[in-house]
């Protein structure tokens, strides 16, 4: 096997966590045939843990691993988010992607890539939250700024990339 296809062999054991508004303790992960799934429990008494819900991300590969690891944040208005890194093909590659609900998380729309740079580069590592006044902020760390291999220009590396939405992800 090569290094690429033992590398996505190992479990994706990673999982991010967020606490609702309504007091529910909510983690999403992957399951063991890489699907993405969400679990919630509610706190102050035994912890009884929902059946995982698998989330529909249609044919995405999802990086669940160290740092990259899937997201969950909660808005206004019943807005749920839950982002992850989609691996591309070229390693140390991905898209970052987002699922939305707008009930709760009780139904979630088809994923979506959250920047407009679509190179086969890196686009990694997200971090996701709501601010004060109901705003999205998504960051992740982008390589499109670095230079061009060879070439006489100096190397710009890594930058930390943000885009906010107004409507919860939707736009």
């Amino acid at each position: 096997a090569s290094a690429g296809h033992a590398r996505h062999q190992r479990p994706q054991l990673a999982t991010g966590a967020a606490m609702a508004p309504d007091g529910r303790l909510w983690v999403v992960g992957v399951n063991a045939q890489a699907q993405l799934f969400v679990q919630t429990t509610a706190l102050g008494g035994p912890v009884l843990w929902s059946e995982p819900r698998i989330l529909n991300t249609g044919q995405d590969p999802i990086a669940a691993d160290g740092e990259s690891r899937p997201q969950v944040a909660f808005g206004p208005k019943g807005w749920v988010v839950i982002s992850y890194t989609m691996p591309l093909a070229k390693r140390f590659t991905g898209f970052v992607r987002m699922l939305r609900s707008s009930d709760g998380g009780a139904s979630f729309g088809e994923p979506f890539t959250v920047h407009q740079d679509r190179q086969e580069i890196t686009h990694r590592f997200d971090a996701i939250a709501f601010d004060g006044k109901g705003v999205l902020h998504t960051l992740w760390i982008d390589k499109r700024d670095q230079s061009p291999k060879g070439s006489a220009q100096p190397y710009v590396g890594a930058a930390i990339y943000r885009n906010a939405s107004q409507d919860g992800g939707a736009s």
